[in-house]
């Protein structure tokens, strides 16, 4: 943001804005839901791999709850 009290060749010059206490929320939620994001995926992949063994519902279960938190 420019001063309106500074004058002269330091007239132009912007204070440079410091990431604050929203920014760093921002990040780290957005950390938590990449690594949410990553034991999804594995159970997921889970699910499908034991479908794949020719297992039944029952088998699936477990991983698809926790998918779904």
């Amino acid at each position: 943001m420019l001063s309106s009290r500074r004058h002269g060749a330091d007239a132009h010059v912007r204070t440079p804005h410091r990431a604050g206490t929203g920014a760093r929320i921002g990040a780290l939620v957005q950390s938590a839901a990449a690594l949410l994001w990553i034991a999804q995926a594995a159970l997921l992949a889970l699910a499908v791999q034991r479908l794949a063994d020719g297992a039944g519902l029952d088998a699936v279960t477990v991983p698809a709850l926790g998918f779904l938190l």
